[in-house]
Formats: structure tokens, sequence, C-alpha cells
């Protein structure tokens, strides 16, 4: 129950998250385990590369005529053909959906490579799956150990309770 209160609260979050930088603006959408960063091109050149942090993620879907690898956490998507390249004043959807172990949502970093390959922006607060902490998960834990503790505890009172009336 509560990871999926936690994913709603996400997606409702995330939806319409807008980060603009030097050329280049991501839209990032997150709806159930998935999620959907649009890149759009504000620049003169075409952007040819884009790669982002995406921890325990699966499924990756890139716009035709583009390719895709992990490596490590990393997402990387690129095309070497201009045509498929994202054009200036277009966009281009590229998503992973995320395990559901070991991956909360945080800030990450994207970067978008430009024609050329020497020229790459660098946008460092993009919504993306980050790995979770071991400290939550250890919290998690430990409530939940309490709770049923919690609750023996209130049988066992109510019980005695019943017994002596």
């Amino acid at each position: 129950m509560i990871p999926a209160l936690a994913v709603l609260i996400c997606s409702l979050a995330l939806i319409g998250e807008h980060v603009e930088k030097d050329g280049a603006c991501i839209d990032v959408s997150l709806q159930a385990q998935t999620y959907e960063w649009s890149v759009s091109n504000l620049s003169t050149d075409p952007i040819m590369r884009f790669e982002i942090v995406a921890h325990n993620t699966y499924s990756q879907k890139v716009p035709d005529g583009w390719e895709w690898e992990l490596d490590g956490d990393r997402f990387i998507c690129w095309t070497e053909d201009r045509r498929s390249a994202i054009r200036p004043g277009k966009k281009k959807t590229f998503s992973a959906s995320v395990g559901s172990q070991g991956a909360s949502v945080g800030l990450v970093s994207a970067t978008i490579g430009l024609a050329g390959g020497d020229k790459t922006i660098a946008i460092s607060e993009v919504w993306g799956p980050v790995a979770k902490p071991r400290s939550i998960i250890a919290v998690i834990a430990v409530t939940l150990i309490s709770i049923a503790l919690l609750h023996t505890l209130f049988l066992m009172y109510r019980g005695r309770k019943k017994a002596k009336a």
C-alpha cells in the first residue's frame, strides 16, 4: 500500500516538471513506474545525444533512428543520423520503467550533446530514478516491526480487559 501511494504522489507531483538550460529543455513525467523525458531543442544545432542517470531501469524506449545503452546507472541515447536528430524547435521523448526494488524519485544529472560532438549541455536537476538509501530501507523495516509489536500488545491488553469483565 505504501509504495503504491508513494508512486501515486510522485506521479502527480512530477507531471509537467520543466527544466530549461542553455538551449535545451527537458519535460519530465512519471506515470506508474515509467519516466518520460521529453527533450526539446531550443538551440540552432541538432541534438544528437541524450544521457541521464536512471538507476534500476528496464524497458527503455527511444525515438526511431536512435540507439541506447545502459552504462552503470546512465541511460545513454544517441543517433548518428542527422535526419533522426532533434531539430531546432522540435522535441523527442525517451522513456524507461523503474524496477520495484531499489529506486526512488530524486534529482539526477542529464547531458545533451549537439551535432559536432564538441558542445554539450549539462542539466543537473532533472527528476529521475535514484538508488534508495539503505537508511530508508532500515527505517521502513523498523517501522513495520514496531507497528506489528504495538498491534500485538494492543490485542493482548484488550484480551485481558475482556477476561476481567
